[in-house]
């Protein structure tokens, strides 16, 4: 899942309420079924101004959602597993 977080009402990194039950619903799919669905931020958490930063740091801390980055070649890198390599 990879979240477009722009600027929006003069927040930085914004994430809408829609947006945030669908990264909690993702979360609970992943614990529940044990499933491996990464979550990507394109722009940092906002640091205030939502209701649920706090839940989305605490995520963050617990590496359940990640901040998307760029290495120094401009290339995009993404650490994701594929469900097919624990398959023997």
């Amino acid at each position: 899942m990879f979240i477009l977080n722009l600027e929006k009402n003069s927040i930085p990194g914004y994430i809408g309420p829609g947006v945030f039950a669908e990264i909690a619903f993702t979360i609970g799919i992943n614990k529940i079924f044990n499933k491996r669905i990464n979550i990507f931020f394109l722009n940092p958490i906002p640091k205030n101004g939502l209701s649920y930063c706090a839940e989305l740091k605490s995520w963050q801390k617990l590496g359940w959602v990640k901040i998307f980055q760029e290495d120094k070649n401009n290339k995009i890198t993404m650490s994701v597993k594929s469900h097919m390599d624990n398959k023997e």
